[in-house]
């Protein structure tokens, strides 16, 4: 209950929700800006390695490449676990809310997997929450946001 409050209007983390999305979203065509969305990293995490390597301009040797691409891997985030542990300093609300609980962010490395932190119940409300606060959102963004995919 407490992570559906969090990201509803008002809550500590709503900043990340719809104004996020939207600002990054209008920005997604700009020169300098790379949009991704976790689903994608997912579904083709090579993919993704030779898309942002290829963003930055940059050449990776072999070795370079399955080092990023191992880094990017569910295992590896696991034994790294504590780095993701931080606070939200700028959270008026509350400073020292946790971003994630421990071990959170590094969950089952897959998509989808609201069924396991949310009841029916908290998923439809989360639902109707989106849907309000997307409505004024291009109507390509909210699909996206969801599932990821393509960014035009």
């Amino acid at each position: 209950e407490d992570r559906l409050a969090m990201l509803s209007p008002g809550g500590g983390l709503d900043a990340f929700t719809a104004p996020y999305a939207t600002g990054w979203w209008a920005a997604r065509h700009e020169p300098n800006v790379l949009l991704l969305h976790y689903a994608d990293a997912v579904k083709d995490v090579h993919g993704l390695v030779r898309g942002l390597a290829n963003f930055m301009g940059v050449t990776l040797s072999d070795i370079e490449y399955q080092k990023v691409v191992h880094r990017c891997s569910i295992d590896h985030m696991r034994k790294v676990s504590h780095e993701f542990l931080y606070k939200q300093p700028l959270n008026r609300a509350n400073p020292n809310f946790p971003a994630v609980a421990d071990k959170a962010m590094v969950n089952k490395g897959g998509v989808g997997t609201s069924k396991a932190v949310l009841t029916d119940d908290q998923r439809a409300r989360w639902i109707a929450v989106e849907e309000k606060i997307y409505a004024d959102a291009p109507p390509e963004l909210l699909p996206w946001v969801r599932s990821g995919g393509p960014r035009d």
